[in-house]
């Protein structure tokens, strides 16, 4: 017993000396802390430059986004077909998300390229851009595909050259969005080979901002002398000759064509020698229905409760059916077809029972308003 005193002593006395030391450097450091305090008081801090801050945040950012991405892009074992999808949408999402980062990190460049894409460029004579209206086509046509599932039939294929009116039933629905559903799907059915106009109410063209718009990617006012300019020029042109008719109809009286408003525009194609070919669009007015008006505002179950929502149209089937051209009269002069006098005697009758008995056929087929 008296042997372990002496070495529990020296244990204690250890512990002593190791507290001391650290005491010690405890007051070493804090003296060196305090003389730092001291000495800085006496210089004057400068602040760094913003713009190095941003260049260091902006380069320790892309370090990150290439670590991040090469962890990404390495080839990761899938243990089944469930994770290896996983992996590729992770990958994809992660690209996708470093593009859209990149923009939003160099606005200087996500805006000049939006000027460049909404940009002034050359336009015609009625104010058209070419090359805007090409590419809302192509925006337009895999909505239309998508959302509103149409389906074009024809008889024959439209006619390769020289002016045609294509002529079509609408909806009471005052803007002309059905009308450019309907531009972006014949213009595909055409191949892209040749000019596609659509005619619509002028008054909507004479809409400030909106109806310049319109114009510039290929909506016209639906006049006698823009419908015949275009089809002279061998344009297809793409019209509603119910006119300002249409827009009085209700749900209860959809399909059903009224007289001819906008007679002239058998008379135009008539007098510039182009081909008429009757169509018909079933689902469209199912897609708008319009169950009564509010003033000159529409009223439908979407809209305007819904808001802009309601300006959408509901995503029911469409079906575009048309028909052969339509035979008439045509008299020869210095080498192109040209009508001789004026429209024949019932030629616009003889294009809306045309179009009336094909819209009769569409419904008669389809199995259900939301399927076709």
């Amino acid at each position: 017993m008296q042997s372990a005193r002496p070495g529990a002593r020296l244990k204690k006395g250890a512990r002593v000396s190791t507290i001391a030391a650290v005491q010690a450097g405890r007051s070493s450091k804090s003296s060196k802390r305090t003389g730092a305090r001291s000495g800085s008081s006496s210089r004057v801090v400068s602040l760094p430059d913003p713009s190095r801050i941003q260049d260091l945040f902006l380069t320790r950012l892309e370090d990150l986004e290439k670590r991040v991405t090469s962890e990404l892009t390495r080839p990761v074992q899938a243990s089944g077909p469930l994770q290896e999808f996983a992996l590729d949408v992770v990958r994809e999402s992660w690209r996708l998300g470093t593009r859209a980062a990149g923009r939003v990190l160099r606005p200087r460049k996500l805006v000049t390229s939006v000027a460049l894409a909404l940009g002034a460029s050359p336009t015609d004579d009625l104010g058209v851009d070419r090359r805007l209206a090409a590419a809302t086509r192509e925006v337009l046509r895999p909505l239309a595909r998508v959302w509103l599932r149409t389906e074009a039939e024809t008889t024959e294929a439209l006619p390769a050259h020289g002016g045609v009116l294509v002529t079509l039933n609408r909806s009471a629905w005052p803007l002309p969005a059905e009308a450019l559903v309907l531009w972006s799907v014949l213009a595909g059915q055409a191949g892209g080979r040749r000019d596609v106009y659509v005619l619509w109410d002028p008054e909507m063209l004479a809409t400030p901002y909106l109806g310049d718009t319109l114009q510039r990617i290929g909506v016209v006012a639906a006049t006698p002398e823009n419908a015949r300019l275009l089809l002279e020029r061998g344009a297809l042109v793409i019209g509603f000759p119910e006119g300002m008719a249409a827009r009085e109809k209700t749900y209860e009286r959809r399909y059903r064509l009224e007289r001819f408003e906008d007679r002239y525009l058998v008379a135009a194609a008539h007098a510039a020698g182009a081909r008429i070919v009757p169509g018909a669009v079933v689902g469209s007015e199912e897609s708008y229905p319009v169950l009564g008006h509010l003033g000159n505002l529409p009223i439908t179950p979407v809209f305007p409760l819904t808001g802009l929502f309601g300006l959408l149209p509901l995503p029911l089937r469409w079906r575009i059916r048309l028909a052969a051209p339509v035979e008439y009269a045509r008299d020869r002069h210095d080498g192109h077809e040209r009508g001789a006098g004026s429209e024949p005697h019932g030629l616009d009758d003889a294009v809306r029972a045309r179009m009336q008995a094909m819209l009769g056929e569409l419904i008669a087929e389809r199995e259900s308003i939301l399927y076709g």
